[in-house]
């Protein structure tokens, strides 16, 4: 089935006037996805009507093509173009045209009549569409008993007698009051989200807000309002995202809305957009940090808001988002290589061969069983688009002999670290540092130079693999890596050097002005008790809750801790008390000293 269900190419029409042409459009060139909702927009006599009609076949073009579902109407003949019409286009008008004399109901069989519907599923038919736009109790009714709101549901219901996939609307609600344009609008919405495509020509711009796609036309020529079709669509599937009740109750996901809000004034988008927005804003209940979901915000949305907005939207949890295995410590000569820190295992130092799991967390063990050290450098899994990608090309960049970085394993859901290193490969970064072409939600290498990764980009060929964990696979390609071994590269670099600071064992406690706590785990209630003490000794909140974030987090509100050490030191004991009613150990609260 084709996803563009009308399209239309070069399409000019031209009204002559003895020898006087006036173009009524110049060269139309538009495609409307199939189940979409479009408006065409304009000023008066500048050719939305002529491009409706055109479109619908109830006219013949001067030039150009029109499509519909793939066949081009321009050909038809004019009983083909009835047919056509009849089957897969249904039309509603600024002006209801009913027939004053015919009841609500007959009005609506008069269109199944020319498509030779038998009478008795005609009856049945009107009925079901006049209930459709809530008019069921109006069928015996005459226009002229109905208002303008109920005359234009009519006429909707008389342009889906024959179930066509295209409904075109030329100002629906041009005549309206506003109590019954707001009617006829949730009909019209009613259809849409039923899957019928839906285009309407209108001059009222807060009905161009709704819709997902919106094209101006001035002096014949056709102008795509990307920017607001674009954000138009994002905020819909913010909408989707909304109904995760996880999501509406993540600090990510806030800080999402309140930044779209402030672009959405800057730009000074309002009416619908924002009202839809705020709405959204007023339902969020922030309970959470991020959680580390997978992800907070679908990929494409992230990163169109991000084109957008100018600003990165994605979830905030850091390297660690997706979760792993417990890791293994590796014990090295400090100074050695590699220089990052992270969960690898290292083979031998000179092979040509560096390996990356990605998103399989199991996989290098398999990895290092399988082909035995010897045969690789270093095998390690890569979580994330940035800080992940960003210790890979020091480790590589630090070590001439690897030649080759494989990628294998299931790409990580949200931050396509597989996909984000071959577009790195590929086409590089921009002046801004974010990776072209990534699909990940913040592919942006922070923490490299540009000559080292071009450097990174000269010295290894990337291999896809990325979705295998069949090992003989693996096998097969890092015995082909190892056989066509270039040799040593004719350079290192040695990246900047962060300062490290080797940690200290504290002195002895200073106490904390503010007070001091004491923890009481309630396993039979699943709760924890947190009991502030002043200086003196007198018993000053009692905070209770579920788990150690939310109560550590309500102290630091109400003031209670004024030290660092002692907000180490609470919630450590805190996450303590909170394992002993999971594992139902007895708690013992540490005294917050040094010497305990």
């Amino acid at each position: 089935m084709n996803s563009i269900i009308i399209k239309t190419e070069n399409l000019t029409k031209i009204y002559n006037t003895g020898k006087i042409k006036t173009y009524a459009l110049r060269g139309i060139d538009l495609e409307i996805p199939r189940g979409s909702f479009s408006c065409i927009i304009g000023p008066s006599g500048h050719g939305k009507s002529t491009l409706m009609h055109l479109i619908g076949g109830l006219d013949r073009p001067s030039k150009g093509r029109v499509f519909i579902d793939g066949t081009d109407i321009t050909g038809l003949s004019n009983s083909e173009l009835a047919n056509l019409r009849a089957s897969k286009i249904g039309f509603v008008f600024q002006f209801f045209n009913l027939l004053p004399n015919l009841t609500a109901e007959e009005n609506v069989e008069v269109a199944m009549m020319f498509a030779e519907t038998p009478e008795k599923i005609q009856k049945e038919r009107a009925i079901q569409l006049l209930s459709l736009v809530g008019l069921e109790d109006k069928a015996k009714s005459k226009p002229s008993e109905l208002s303008g709101g109920q005359q234009q549901r009519v006429a909707i219901a008389r342009a889906l007698a024959n179930d066509p996939e295209i409904l075109l609307m030329d100002e629906p609600t041009g005549n309206l009051d506003s109590d019954s344009e707001a009617e006829v609008l949730e009909v019209i919405f009613k259809l849409h989200r039923k899957g019928k495509t839906v285009v309407i020509v209108t001059h009222n711009h807060e009905i161009a807000k709704m819709a997902e796609i919106v094209f101006e036309i001035k002096d014949g020529k056709i102008n795509t309002m990307e920017k607001l079709n674009e954000i138009t669509r994002l905020l819909k599937e913010i909408e989707k995202i909304s109904q995760i009740e996880k999501c509406l109750t993540c600090q990510c996901f806030y800080d999402t809305l309140m930044e779209f809000k402030e672009f959405l004034k800057k730009e000074k988008i309002d009416g619908d957009l924002e009202t839809r927005l705020s709405r959204l804003i007023e339902k969020s209940k922030v309970t959470h940090d991020c959680l580390g979901c997978e992800p907070c915000l679908p990929v494409p949305v992230s990163n169109a808001l991000t084109e957008i907005t100018g600003t990165s939207h994605s979830c905030t949890c850091g390297p660690v988002c997706t979760p792993g295995i417990p890791p293994t410590l590796l014990h090295r000569e400090r100074g050695a290589w590699p220089v990052e820190q992270g969960e690898y295992i290292i083979g031998n130092k000179t092979s040509s061969v560096a390996i990356s799991t990605l998103g399989s967390d199991e996989l290098p063990e398999v990895i290092s069983r399988e082909l035995g050290v010897d045969s690789f450098a270093i095998v390690g899994k890569t979580h994330t688009e940035n800080i992940g990608i960003e210790k890979i090309i020091k480790n590589t960049i630090t070590n001439p002999y690897i030649r080759f970085l494989i990628l294998c394993g299931k790409d990580t859901r949200g931050h396509m670290a597989g996909q984000s290193l071959l577009s790195l490969f590929n086409r590089g970064i921009n002046h801004e540092k974010r990776i072209i072409g990534s699909e990940g939600q913040r592919p942006v290498l922070k923490n490299l130079e540009f000559s080292e990764i071009e450097h990174w980009r000269l010295q290894v060929k990337v291999i896809d693999l990325v979705g295998t964990e069949d090992i003989k696979r693996i096998a097969e390609e890092v015995n082909t890596c190892r056989e066509k071994n270039p040799g040593r590269f004719d350079s290192s670099l040695t990246p900047r050097k962060i300062p490290k600071i080797e940690a200290q064992r504290p002195g002895k406690l200073i106490l904390d002005p503010s007070g001091f706590f004491i923890i009481y785990p309630n396993k039979d209630e699943g709760r924890i008790y947190l009991e502030h003490y002043n200086a003196d000794g007198t018993l000053n909140e009692i905070i209770y809750g579920e788990d150690p974030v939310s109560i550590a987090s309500t102290a630091i509100e109400h003031g209670l801790l004024s030290r660092l050490d002692h907000a180490a030191y609470l919630g450590r004991e805190l996450e303590k008390a909170y394992l002993s009613m999971i594992y139902g150990f007895q708690y013992v609260q540490d005294s917050a000293t040094s010497n305990s």
